[in-house]
């Protein structure tokens, strides 16, 4: 075993007053790989193990792993953690961290595949040298207070599949060059404070499955591209001031409810099908129509789905000073299950194995296609 990393060992141990005892291997957490430590894992710090995160993380040199989150660790992100070149996975989620995001992080950190720095308080902008991690599939970075615009850099991360930015203090348009992020999956930039359109760029994302813009500033119409996004599954853009129409999404059947107790306004998204009791293959473009409790815009229920597999597709958007939520379902015969793509046994690596997916997102307005308006949002 590594002199040198037993010392910085009982340093970090001694740091965030944990137990030790033993060889330095068999401690809590860590994993050890031809005398180096490459593995340590101490998430869910108890209150009393409060502090910094310890500058003596910079000396384990083999580390390829480290997870510090869920607990309540506070101050800035030491620089020496960017001393750590093998490291593949660095979750420092759920803390209390301040201050800005580190560039010098990104200078060495070239094997790094998963950043989580979610759940914190981490302000200034993010950091154009992230683009340099091209090994990084996860990017996560919501709930802060991180500010600014979103760095265009960030779409030369070709082998990305996690972006999330979700509230924070994003500003400015939403770069189109985000696009080119062909295996993104997960997109979550909702509760910013972004502006402008829609990219219609973003419809080039063929294996996206879950996009969120919900909770901004976004305006103009949405983009007919999206239609393009076969594996869409959530798509959310509520509260924004959106206008137009909803693209038609081929292959969606739609299980036909409406709700309007809590209408304000006799205008409301309703579907241009006319009334017949089926779900459809297609989803028609949707317009400003009556959503009155006496309208007959919209088809009637259907129990019985046309195609055998589950697509959930929020959309809500704001015209003429309305806002309205509608639900869509979709259903196709091979249904990820939820709890496969949580079960860290079914990732790929070692390293994939040990990262979180993105929180769920949960449908608001029940089952199938439901619509209520409400004032829009001033």
């Amino acid at each position: 075993m590594s002199t040198g990393d037993c010392n910085a060992l009982d340093s970090i141990f001694q740091s965030l007053d944990l137990s030790r005892s033993g060889p330095c291997c068999t401690w809590n957490g860590v994993l050890c790989s031809g005398g180096r430590v490459v593995t340590l894992y101490v998430p869910h710090l108890t209150p009393r193990h409060t502090g910094t995160i310890p500058v003596e993380l910079g000396n384990l040199a083999s580390l390829e792993t480290l997870f510090l989150s869920n607990s309540k660790l506070s101050g800035s992100i030491p620089r020496e953690l960017g001393k750590l070149s093998n490291l593949e996975v660095l979750n420092l989620a759920n803390n209390r961290l301040t201050g800005p995001i580190p560039a010098e992080l990104m200078n060495k950190l070239s094997n790094l595949q998963s950043l989580d720095m979610s759940y914190n308080q981490l302000t200034g902008p993010i950091p154009i040298e992230l683009s340099k991690l091209s090994k990084l599939t996860r990017l996560d970075l919501h709930n802060n207070q991180l500010f600014g615009f979103i760095p265009p850099e960030l779409s030369r991360l070709s082998k990305l599949q996690h972006l999330l930015l979700s509230n924070n203090q994003l500003s400015g348009a939403i770069p189109a060059d985000l696009g080119k992020l062909s295996q993104l999956q997960f997109l979550f930039l909702d509760q910013n404070q972004l502006t402008g359109p829609i990219p219609a760029d973003l419809g080039m994302l063929s294996n996206l499955g879950s996009l969120y813009l919900s909770d901004n500033k976004l305006s103009g119409t949405i983009p007919v591209e999206l239609a393009n996004l076969s594996n869409l599954e959530y798509l959310n853009l509520s509260n924004n001031t959106l206008s137009g129409s909803i693209p038609r999404l081929p292959n969606v059947s739609i299980l036909c409810t409406i709700s309007s107790s809590s209408t304000t306004s006799k205008h409301c998204l309703a579907s241009t099908f006319q009334k017949s009791g089926k779900c459809w293959k297609d989803l028609e473009p949707l317009s400003i129509r009556d959503c009155s409790a006496t309208s007959t815009g919209l088809p009637e229920p259907s129990t019985t789905p046309t195609t055998p597999t589950l697509l959930s597709v929020l959309a809500s958007v704001c015209f003429v000073g309305l806002s309205c939520f509608i639900t869509f379902r979709k259903f196709h015969h091979q249904i990820r299950s939820t709890q496969k793509r949580n079960d860290p046994e079914a990732q790929t690596s070692r390293s994939t194995a040990m990262v979180d997916l993105p929180p769920a997102k949960p449908a608001v307005m029940g089952e199938g296609v439901s619509a209520s308006c409400k004032p829009a949002p001033q």
